[in-house]
């Protein structure tokens, strides 16, 4: 072989070795720069799998009202009507006739008592036919309506009689009109009229009447009722 041929294999070989020093070289410095890249992405990415969720604030609670104090209304103040029917307040004994049957005589007792001043409740008992009968009256004075109400039910009927009445002029006697069953058929509907008169402290009279079909009134039954001793 020639000296320049050898010169030039010797020149290409190194020229080769050094390419491939140099190339390998830059895989190296690649794969470092790449390792530091991944480490660097791995190091500023969050795990999410790890992350504590952040917490929500409670909702805020609904603000209350302060609290007032309670102030119940005045008392009502009892008028002159009440004042009146309290006369009737006491122990009674009385006996009840009526115009349909001559023979009949109920007898019984009754007592009234005051509720606030405002109020009376009566109780009446008596015997009729050897069956005991009850009844229970409530009577008082509304000043917005400017009338006496009350109510009568008793033992022997389911209807509640409702009451509204006014006093005479002689504030003598109280008539509380009310409707009812009417005698001839239950299912239809008569007025009735009860008539409260005082005569004096310990005497008193109750009376019943019923409407007729031209307008006047039928006195049915009447009590007789006196103040029992103490």
């Amino acid at each position: 072989m020639q000296p320049t041929a050898l010169a030039v294999l010797a020149v290409a070989l190194l020229l080769g070795c050094t390419t491939t020093d140099l190339e390998k070289r830059a895989d190296v410095e690649r794969q470092a720069h790449n390792k530091a890249m991944a480490a660097r992405s791995t190091s500023t990415t969050p795990d999410m799998s790890t992350v504590a969720p952040v917490a929500t604030p409670p909702a805020a609670a609904p603000t209350m009202a302060a609290p007032r104090d309670f102030e119940p209304p005045p008392p009502a103040t009892a008028t002159e009507q009440h004042e009146w029917l309290q006369q009737l307040v006491g122990e009674w004994t009385f006996t009840c006739t009526t115009s349909m049957d001559a023979s009949f005589r109920l007898e019984g007792t009754e007592s009234v008592r005051a509720v606030g001043g405002l109020w009376i409740v009566s109780e009446g008992r008596a015997q009729l036919g050897g069956q005991p009968i009850q009844s229970v009256m409530n009577l008082g004075y509304d000043p917005g309506k400017r009338t006496f109400v009350g109510t009568w039910f008793d033992s022997s009927q389911t209807h509640l009689w409702s009451y509204q009445g006014a006093l005479d002029a002689g504030r003598t006697k109280l008539t509380l009109d009310t409707e009812g069953p009417s005698f001839d058929d239950p299912s239809k509907t008569s007025r009735y009229r009860d008539s409260i008169e005082l005569r004096d402290p310990d005497h008193k009279l109750l009376t019943s009447a019923v409407q007729n079909p031209d307008g006047s009134w039928t006195t049915f039954m009447q009590s007789e009722f006196v103040r029992a001793k103490p």
